[in-house]
């Protein structure tokens, strides 16, 4: 996020949240950065996460620099970018 939103208009971004380092059991800890990536994981596995919708560009990945020019220009037409490596 551009920094510059947050100064011309004197918002503050406020948050709360842990992310141990170390890993404990889910009876202590229930959500860390490990299960919640294993859990989003297991739902593209399962088929269970549905993201056509939000992605709005497919592009070779050396084209990627019209996926952050539309980001810069804060576009409306750009959701999510998806990159295809392949082609590189």
């Amino acid at each position: 996020m551009d920094p510059s939103w947050f100064y011309s208009k004197q918002l503050t971004l406020l948050g709360a949240g842990l992310a141990p380092g170390s890993d404990f059991p889910p009876d202590e800890l229930r959500f860390n950065l490990r299960r919640n990536l294993q859990y989003i994981i297991d739902l593209m596995a399962g088929n269970q996460l549905q993201l056509e919708s939000l992605i709005t560009h497919r592009l070779p990945a050396d084209r990627m620099q019209e996926a952050y020019e539309l980001e810069k220009e804060h576009s409306k037409d750009l959701i999510a970018a998806v990159f295809d490596w392949k082609s590189a």
